[in-house]
């Protein structure tokens, strides 16, 4: 896990962590990952509730305890895509028109020469040309 936390790219959005791991303790890979990275979005799970303070000095989105409440889980997980992914638009040209699109409401896109078709969630299909 080492490999990956350290390496130039990151592969994940989300670092899941026990406290209590192999090695190095789960603290201390959150404290060394949130140096190298100040907006990884962090989220402990343990047994332990006596390690909750000393866990919230890495910053993470949150501290779970275990067993694990599923529910919980996915509050978690929403609350960092809130917080660290922030929906995204794209801006677009139709005709002399700038259109702003919310990505997460694009259902697909095709493409002909420099004209792009976007199926949009419930409105028609448009025809677009890169801005």
């Amino acid at each position: 896990m080492e490999e990956v936390l350290y390496s130039q790219r990151r592969p994940f959005d989300l670092l899941v962590l026990d406290i209590e791991l192999e090695g190095k303790s789960g603290l201390q890979l959150a404290r060394e990952a949130r140096a190298r990275d100040d907006a990884l979005g962090i989220l402990f799970i343990t047994g332990y509730e006596a390690y909750a303070l000393h866990g919230y000095k890495a910053r993470p989105v949150d501290f779970l305890l275990k067993p694990l409440d599923w529910d919980e889980l996915k509050w978690a997980i929403m609350e960092d895509w809130k917080k660290n992914r922030r929906p995204r638009t794209v801006l677009l040209e139709q005709g002399r028109k700038k259109v702003r699109l919310d990505v997460r409401k694009i259902l697909y896109v095709s493409r002909t020469g420099t004209m792009a078709r976007i199926s949009y969630w419930k409105a028609a299909a448009s025809d677009f040309r890169r801005a």
